[in-house]
């Protein structure tokens, strides 16, 4: 899953200070697993979903057995249930609510195996999302969907929602029988209902998971299926109305289906269907339910806004998570890094295999800076439960990516083979990881697992490097901060010596010291560049004791992309004029995106100087668009040379770029400013930013004249575009010029009451915050709408009242 923390289950934050004896770490006591009473094995699950009153009517039927006999009740999570009839084994028995969930009172005469019937209705506000399904309008998409991780699915389902709790589980769901509907596993059976309006579609899992993950989805579909070369069915759900983006949204999926096979050694463990579907306004970026992923409709896209967002690598991580998170789920969320870390990794190795070493670079640069973004912050593990997005994410991707260096690709797989056979359908924790390679390996890997996974920090290195016909000197100092938690790291550093005629050679050399120095003599002496780690193999930075000289002999001789991006970033604070000759010979000979784009954001504020409008010019006529994108960022002023460039990126590929051009031509060329305009005025753009452009601009141009038609359509435009039928993206925009130029409208303030309570939260925050503006600046307007405004409910009515005091 995308950006998600386990945050909802109430763990106290352990001592890292503890962790000095690797055998505890994975067993510490205040990140325990959520003690529980019975063992919950089987789920039967019916649910009707009543999708005009966001209402669930369902019965849940557990099959179970006592972990301790001598209990007497027994409590599960349900959000604000009322339920109808609960019965043990056929016989009703007594219980009570709260607004948590049901107490049972257990049986004195306890069964060996029982079965546990629940009845009950819920108008959840969390875990189960209803859209537009009272919207009239016909743009409108009608969806539900559901989002059970960490613990959301208690807003629906009762039961013991804990990622320790595995069951087999089948889900009938009757539902508006005018949409497809799907759940995880199998589908068994469809049914037309006596009501005649609905469907009771039959879904069945052969193998336990997390309660987590199970879920549900319909509304506005239609799929395709693909195959894979084993077999497995990929059911690839989209929007009627976009079947020309489906090629581009499922791009190399069948593809990804069979390298993740043969990568992980272990085969999709969950029959021969596997499923994708979009969703409006889905909380993240797209979540892994077993079977069934279901991921935000902004990476839906044709193959032109692909070409800034696509689905591909958030659909191979939700594939890796099949493997990492659903076959094996982690126990606690001191061991959230098992799930997300290994998606990440695979997905980013899926990358590797598709694109090569550029894309793989860029990657492992963003999962870089993150990592030491983080750790400005708190000083957390990345096997922590607080160690943050960034930790569970990005630095453990890179992390995976030095375990592999350290065991070598093929003993790598071997492991993990083991790890996924040994413990699959089962919960893991870090040191199951950490005994499957001792297992396979017999290595004793305390050292790595103590400084990356379970210590805090990044290595950061500075070095001074004495070169003395073929006598080579290198200095290495630690140079991060250091405490009770970030020590001295032991690294295998390759030490790279290129010589005149670009011949290299390779020395590698292990380092575990505050200092440590290094002396070798080569066979020869035309040494032209000694780099440290020139291939980013670690996750640390580096910094050299020498000149500009030194720097740009990287820059214009090492072959890692890598080292030559590090060294433009350690030029970063070096005045414009010191380099720019050497920036703009070397960026025409330059093939590194990279490299390139990290060149672009030295250019100087003010574009004044000769070398920087030579180096946007080359940028703005260079083949990779975010090149051309960062070479615009850079133009401040007018220049006649630039403005055709300007004007020709008007019909880019990339859609923000024809964005960033459009808007640079406004402010730099405003008398011109219709025929931009003109330029754009029939594109809708990626996630309809043009649109948005164009009338925010039309608004602004015709706002001195109100009554005409220009000013008119544009108002009512944006106006449409902040209701309900959009996504929360487009609606917050167009909401931020309405407000901007005080074009208030009933119809506008109709949809931030709605947004104020609507369950995604930039969208909830982006309406109370402009409603509290209304409310002071436009009193009455406010009042007549928000009395005729048809709240749902006295509370609904309320909470909005309370939320804009």
């Amino acid at each position: 899953m995308k950006n998600i923390l386990l945050l909802c289950i109430t763990f106290i934050s352990y001592s890292i200070q503890a962790h000095n004896d690797i055998s505890c770490r994975p067993h510490d006591v205040n990140g325990r697993a959520r003690e529980k009473t019975v063992s919950l094995k089987d789920l039967t699950l019916y649910i009707h979903i009543h999708e005009k009153e966001s209402k669930v009517a369902g019965r849940a039927i557990y099959k179970y057995t006592y972990l301790r006999p001598e209990i007497d009740t027994l409590f599960l999570d349900a959000i604000q249930f009322q339920v109808k009839s609960l019965k043990i084994n056929n016989n009703p028995v007594d219980f009570k609510t709260d607004s948590a969930g049901i107490t049972i009172i257990l049986p004195k005469n306890k069964s060996k195996e029982n079965t546990l019937d629940i009845e009950y209705e819920c108008f959840p506000s969390r875990g189960i999302y209803f859209i537009n399904w009272n919207n009239p309008d016909p743009l409108a998409k009608k969806q539900i969907w559901t989002q059970g991780q960490g613990i959301d699915n208690r807003h629906w389902i009762p039961g013991f929602d804990d990622v320790a709790n595995l069951l087999f589980c089948k889900t009938n769901i009757t539902f508006n029988k005018n949409y497809p509907l799907v759940s995880n596993g199998d589908l068994i059976k469809v049914v037309k209902n006596a009501d005649s309006t609905t469907k009771t579609w039959s879904y069945e899992m052969k193998k336990p998971h997390a309660l987590y993950l199970i879920m549900i989805a319909g509304g506005d579909y239609k799929f395709k299926k693909q195959k894979s070369k084993n077999g497995v069915v990929l059911e690839q759900y989209y929007y009627p109305e976009l079947e020309n983006e489906f090629e581009a949204t499922y791009a190399k999926s069948e593809e990804m289906m069979d390298w993740f096979e043969k990568e992980i050694g272990i085969n999709y463990a969950w029959g021969k269907i596997y499923r994708n579907v979009p969703t409006q306004d889905f909380l993240f970026g797209a979540m892994e339910n077993t079977t069934s992923t279901i991921f935000t409709d902004f990476m839906h896209v044709d193959k032109r806004s692909a070409i800034e967002r696509d689905y591909m690598g958030v659909n191979a991580h939700e594939l890796a998570h099949q493997w990492f998170g659903d076959l094996i789920t982690e126990r606690n969320p001191t061991h959230h890094w098992l799930h997300e870390s290994f998606a990440t990794h695979y997905s980013k190795w899926f990358l590797y295999h598709t694109f090569g070493k550029d894309k793989y670079d860029q990657i492992r640069k963003g999962e870089r800076d993150g990592a030491f973004n983080a750790s400005r912050y708190n000083d957390f593990p990345v096997a922590h439960s607080q160690g943050g997005s960034a930790r569970h994410y990005p630095k453990g991707s890179y992390v995976l990516d030095m375990l592999r260096l350290e065991l070598g690709n093929e003993n790598y797989r071997k492991v993990i083979q083991v790890y996924l056979d040994k413990y699959k359908h089962g919960n893991v924790e870090t040191n199951n990881l950490y005994e499957s390679i001792y297992e396979v390996l017999g290595r004793n890997l305390d050292w790595f697992f103590d400084q990356w996974v379970f210590k805090g920090g990044e290595p950061v290195l500075q070095i001074n490097r004495t070169i003395d016909k073929n006598s080579v000197k290198l200095s290495i100092i630690q140079v991060h901060k250091k405490n009770d938690v970030i020590k001295n790291f032991r690294l295998p550093l390759d030490i790279h010596i290129q010589y005149s005629n670009k011949e290299e050679e390779i020395k590698t050399y292990t380092i575990t010291k505050d200092s440590t120095e290094i002396n070798f003599e080569l066979n020869r002496s035309d040494i032209s560049l000694i780099t440290v780690d020139p291939d980013a193999k670690l996750l640390r930075k580096i910094g050299y004791e020498s000149d500009l000289e030194t720097e740009f002999n990287i820059l214009k001789t090492s072959p890692y992309s890598m080292a030559r991006i590090e060294a433009v970033e350690r030029l970063k604070s070096m005045d414009w004029a010191l380099k720019s000759d050497v920036f703009e010979a070397w960026f025409a000979e330059e093939k590194n995106t990279l490299v390139k784009t990290e060149m672009l954001e030295h250019l100087p504020k003010e574009n004044t100087d000769a070398k920087a409008w030579s180096i946007i010019k080359m940028g703005m006529q260079d083949a990779n668009h975010l090149v051309r994108r960062f070479a615009m960022n850079g133009i401040h002023a007018a220049n006649d040379s630039i403005k055709p460039l300007l004007i020709a990126v008007q019909s880019d590929t990339s859609y923000i770029n024809i964005e960033v051009a459009t808007k640079k031509l406004l402010k730099l060329y405003p008398k011109e400013s219709s025929k931009w305009l003109e330029a754009i005025s029939k594109l809708s753009g990626i996630n309809r930013n043009l649109e948005l452009l164009y009338w925010s601009e039309m608004l602004s141009k015709s706002k001195e004249d109100k009554q005409s038609e220009n000013f008119k359509n544009a108002k009512k435009r944006l106006t449409y575009l902040a209701s309900e039928t959009f996504n929360f993206r487009i609606r917050t925009e167009a909401m931020d010029v309405l407000i901007a130029e005080k074009e208030i409208s009933e119809y506008l303030i109709n949809s931030m009451i709605q947004g104020s309570l609507y369950f995604h939260p930039q969208m909830r925050n982006r309406s109370i915050t402009y409603l509290n503006q209304l409310k002071k600046e436009f009193p009455d307007a406010f009042k007549t709408v928000f009395e005729k405004y048809p709240f749902k409910s006295e509370k609904d009515k309320n909470l909005v009242l309370e939320r804009i005091k």
